[in-house]
């Protein structure tokens, strides 16, 4: 089974060097801080039972198998927490010379010795993806983590920051899976801890994520941890599909919820309808020009041969959008109405090709009401303005 950072983790930390340079530098250089952690591992021994190896030499024999699959050369402490948990749990307390991790509730009682040792390795995944690289993935986590807590953070941020913590739990769930050489006992482990039951069959739990996903593909709600049929979905497919871990957190890219490749990719979207649109030599002209120049600064149309893809390249873009949600069919129809009505002075003499464009893109059946609700107009109007735009073609 392939274990390595998922294609998300690694396209965010190149997104983050590119456009933040400086605070790619500062959180890659301000290393975790040996005080911070001797403060952490007191605060552990306060409100921890530490488990010894001399008391607990079952846990550890997996913990030493875990970090050796893992190629992880570092001493090893668990802890329980001490105060009664409602939920049994596993966390990874992060130090860069320990691999330590504090269970919660009865973990231990309610799990196989092969589900633990599953736990165990969700726990010590994260210490590994944390060192991959040089430290490149904590360094995203925590600069996403910061700029999440800015009170001025850009929406985007705040939800790439999400994604990626969603992410390194489909992660670590993988390294649960690589170091138990299936996802049998990673799935099971999960059903448990989040049900409290003892016996579990992951057969029918998965058939029950397919039925769910088949009726919702809207993408993971979660704040910290995808839902539990995301997960198990993720870790029966890794091995024949990694692409799916992207569409089964994000869902359909909906412009309400955008991250920042989201942000990135839709405006390549919009860039490449402004220029197909722009294959109408009528949208050709100083006063869409300027209004495409709100989108992009810098915009100019495109060469003679560009524009003549025409056709190709509306089919092309059409099977794009209809990938995406319905929401980002809204965005694009007031993109389109936009350019419709650039000139204010003139009594709609676009809408007619608007509504062309819109049939062509796929995105008819959002534009056509919308059109009319925006202009104050009748069906007949609609109607009128299609039979001119007909009468053009002869």
């Amino acid at each position: 089974m392939l274990f390595e950072p998922l294609p998300y983790q690694v396209a965010i930390c190149d997104h983050l060097k590119d456009a933040e340079p400086g605070l790619w530098q500062w959180f890659m250089s301000d290393d975790f801080s040996g005080e911070q952690a001797q403060a952490s591992k007191l605060e552990l021994l306060k409100s921890c039972y530490r488990m010894t190896r001399e008391s607990h030499a079952s846990l550890y024999a997996s913990g030493d198998t875990v970090a050796a699959r893992l190629n992880i050369d570092l001493p090893i402490t668990f802890y329980q927490f001490q105060s009664a948990a409602p939920q049994p749990n596993a966390a990874l307390y992060f130090f860069d010379d320990e691999l330590c991790v504090v269970f919660t509730g009865p973990i231990a009682e309610l799990l196989s010795e092969d589900e633990l040792t599953a736990v165990v390795a969700h726990e010590f995944s994260h210490h590994k993806l944390y060192t991959e690289n040089n430290g490149e993935f904590f360094a995203a986590a925590r600069l996403l983590s910061w700029c999440s807590d800015q009170p001025d953070c850009h929406d985007a941020y705040v939800e790439t920051a999400r994604r990626y913590q969603l992410h390194t739990e489909l992660y670590a769930d993988l390294g649960a899976a690589f170091v138990c050489e299936g996802p049998q006992c990673a799935i099971a482990s999960l059903i448990k801890v989040n049900t409290g039951l003892k016996s579990v069959t992951v057969a029918d739990y998965l058939a029950q994520a397919e039925e769910i996903l088949e009726r919702d593909d809207s993408g993971a709600k979660g704040a910290t941890h995808p839902e539990t049929y995301i997960r198990a979905k993720a870790l029966n497919d890794a091995p024949k599909d990694r692409a799916q871990y992207l569409e089964l957190v994000r869902g359909k890219l909906d412009a309400r919820r955008l991250d920042l490749l989201d942000q990135r990719e839709l405006a390549r979207l919009t860039h490449n309808i402004a220029q197909a649109v722009g294959g109408d030599e009528r949208f050709r002209d100083d006063t869409h020009q300027i209004l495409l120049r709100e989108y992009f600064p810098s915009f100019d149309w495109a060469s003679v041969a560009q524009e003549q893809a025409g056709a190709a390249e509306l089919e092309r873009l059409a099977t794009q959008i209809e990938l995406l949600s319905e929401s980002t069919h809204t965005y694009l129809t007031y993109l389109l109405l936009d350019l419709a009505t650039a000139d204010r002075d003139d009594n709609l003499p676009l809408l007619g090709a608007a509504l062309h464009f819109a049939e062509r893109l796929g995105i008819f059946k959002v534009f056509e009401p919308l059109a009319r609700k925006d202009l104050k107009l009748k069906k007949a109007d609609i109607a009128d303005a299609q039979k001119m735009e007909m009468s053009r073609f002869g």
